[in-house]
């Protein structure tokens, strides 16, 4: 759970990173490229002034041309004066590593507050009606008390149980963030609670197990830092749209890609909300003070029914009232066909919840979409961040922490700064295909086997999908070296 969750923070930590070097300002670009021109006319003009070195007469004499012979410290100061006295002080140079720390602050701080402020936020835009289990409380003291009792035996701590008066589905949901987490009710529990408090308790359960294994805290504090993510990439697109930007043009097809990268991040997202949707559901049918097993399964199954039929009733409804044709007018909807997995559904279809509460060895199995969503994300930031290696060189070279000489040392240096991305992904990776293969034991070989093969193309996919996102190109006219994604210079 923690590397799938670290995978996802440092891509998007990794593809704010790269938008520090394509938002260098233009005004600053155009002086640079100004005072670089001036300084080579005036160090040209103090090469011409020196005297023929012997190397460069005998070179005349042989009617060759003259070379650039190297300079002396001395001879460098006297360039430097005559380049300030022609064309005044050189621009400062350029801060790339602090846009790139005010973009990770941006990232860190901005996901801190909306995952600090979500619980209020979630309370005060659902205006949610706090329920209490002391006597006389104004709503349902009985209802907040069976939900405290059942936190306490959880081993869990709740700061508050709270109604939402305007849904009146038979539905809940954890929200919250460390040591501050929710329940909330929908008003139709109150009527599941009173018509069948054994379904009531399995599906608060199900809640108390999403706070247990801290599902409540990742999801919030994902969400939170795509947020941020999200408005930075639209204020880089912004400025690459002002004019203002020297590369407006590659600043603009980056925030296209980091766009792309975002939905695939929150993609991917979803598909560890499945995962933990099925052991929230084992937890709601074993965890403490529950029926038999077979008893809070079957109570869970039939929950899980009738809400895939409302909601599936509801679309029906909207369609009707919208004037279009439901998609099946002539028949009642069928619970077997919601929750169709697609990429933003935060749900598992039913069939597949079921099937795992018959056999819970099925919950981690890693299918082909999970593994190319994971692929994708692992592959695209780690080639944004290769693609920027000869950046990072000319950062190194103005910043006087990397000589001529040393350029050949490059590629171990970016190797190792992959493995933070790697590493979480192949661990995420392993613990899927390893869950995938117990699983599919009881199946047979071949069903092992396909299920193997499918995880495999669709990492393959992903991987090819992820480097062709995030593959970065130079200006036109420049040599393939440096648009190569795995740039290495050589010492002459």
């Amino acid at each position: 759970m923690f590397a799938r969750a670290a995978l996802f923070c440092i891509a998007l930590i990794a593809a704010a990173v790269s938008v520090a070097f394509a938002t260098t300002p233009r005004a600053h670009a155009d002086a640079a490229l100004t005072y670089s021109l001036c300084a080579g006319r005036a160090e040209t003009e103090y090469r011409q002034s020196l005297p023929l070195s012997h190397e460069e007469e005998l070179l005349l004499s042989a009617g060759g041309s003259t070379w650039q012979r190297p300079l002396s410290d001395e001879e460098w100061k006297a360039v430097d004066s005559l380049s300030r006295e022609q064309c005044g002080q050189p621009p400062p140079r350029d801060r790339v590593e602090l846009r790139a720390g005010l973009n990770v602050a941006w990232l860190v701080g901005g996901g801190f507050v909306l995952y600090a402020t979500a619980p209020r936020r979630r309370i005060f835009l659902g205006r949610l009606l706090r329920l209490r289990p002391t006597p006389g409380s104004r709503y349902r003291p009985d209802l907040a008390a069976v939900v405290y009792r059942l936190a306490a035996d959880s081993e869990v701590t709740l700061s508050g149980v709270w109604l939402d008066a305007s849904d009146y589905t038979q539905n809940a949901l954890a929200f919250g963030y460390w040591r501050r987490r929710h329940i909330e009710l929908a008003s139709g529990m109150t009527g599941l609670f009173d018509d069948d408090p054994h379904t009531f308790e399995v599906i608060v359960r199900h809640e108390l197990g999403h706070i247990r294994g801290r599902d409540v805290d990742v999801t919030f504090a994902i969400t939170a830092l795509w947020g941020a993510f999200v408005v930075l990439v639209v204020a880089a697109l912004g400025y690459s749209l002002s004019g203002k930007a020297a590369g407006e043009g590659g600043l603009r097809d980056l925030g296209y890609r980091l766009l792309a990268l975002s939905l695939i991040v929150l993609a991917a997202r979803n598909t560890y909300l499945h995962a933990r949707e099925f052991h929230a559901d084992a937890y709601a049918a074993t965890g403490p003070s529950s029926p038999c097993g077979r008893t809070a399964r079957m109570n869970l199954d039939r929950f899980l029914g009738h809400l895939a039929f409302e909601r599936a009733a509801r679309a029906t409804r909207r369609a009707a009232t919208r004037g279009e044709a439901p998609p099946s007018s002539h028949e009642p909807p069928d619970p077997q066909d919601e929750g169709t997995v697609w990429p933003f559904a935060t749900h598992p279809p039913l069939a597949r919840r079921r099937a795992v509460l018959v056999d819970p060895s099925r919950a981690d199995e890693l299918s082909g979409w999970e593994a190319a969503l994971i692929g994708c994300v692992a592959m695209c930031a780690v080639t944004l961040l290769m693609a920027h290696s000869f950046d990072v060189m000319l950062f190194r070279l103005n910043t006087g922490d990397l000589r001529m000489d040393e350029i050949s040392t490059l590629q171990p240096v970016y190797a190792w700064l992959a493995l933070p991305l790697l590493l979480p992904a192949g661990t995420v990776l392993g613990r899927g295909v390893w869950a995938t293969v117990a699983a599919g034991s009881s199946h047979g070989a071949l069903h092992s086997a396909a299920r193997l093969a499918g995880v495999a193309g669709g990492l393959w996919i992903g991987l090819a999908l992820g480097a062709q996102l995030s593959q970065m190109q130079g200006g036109e006219g420049w040599p393939d070296s440096l648009t190569a994604m795995w740039w290495q210079g050589k010492p002459d």
